[in-house]
């Protein structure tokens, strides 16, 4: 059975490694609304994304062929200098996610070139926000074992971006 997961991200640079137990439907479609009929792992999957414990407990509990769908902001295009001291040294992916970051924003500023106060064109923001997002996508989901590309979009955040 093909089944979408669709899911919301923020900033997924700060997150940090938590054990999930995500419930598992039922075999039966019929069963699916109601929740007493779900199971839930008896083994944590340990991982940054809990889109990636809840895609990974489908495939191997219930062999299901798994999309999934990831909406990201495009206010991901400025995110904030994480402190590469603050991450546990045994925390590898992240270590390396925050790495990116900091090459990303570096990146950013000089192919703009210019004070961010000026106008910027909004499909290269887009499109750096995008870019970020599937990066860190990568990332966790290779932490899962997962072999998934997970369709990215993003949408419009409120406020106004300062690269920095």
């Amino acid at each position: 059975m093909k089944i979408a997961v669709i899911a919301t991200w923020g900033f997924p640079g700060e997150w940090y490694l938590a054990d999930y137990r995500p419930a598992v439907p039922p075999q039966d479609l019929r069963k699916w609304g109601k929740l007493a009929e779900w199971s839930y792992l008896e083994s944590p999957i340990t991982t940054h994304s809990s889109t990636t414990a809840i895609v990974k407990a489908l495939i191997e509990e219930r062999g299901y062929d798994v999309e999934v769908l990831i909406y990201g902001l495009d206010g991901l295009v400025a995110p904030r200098r994480l402190d590469i001291k603050r991450i546990p040294e045994d925390d590898v992916c992240r270590m390396e996610l925050v790495k990116y970051v900091d090459n990303f924003i570096h990146n950013i500023c000089s192919e703009l070139g210019h004070d961010s106060n000026q106008g910027i064109d909004y499909a290269f923001l887009r499109a750096k926000a995008k870019e970020l997002l599937e990066f860190m996508a990568k990332k966790y989901f290779e932490e899962a074992s997962l072999d998934i590309k997970p369709l990215i979009k993003i949408v419009p955040a409120v406020g106004r971006f300062r690269l920095q």
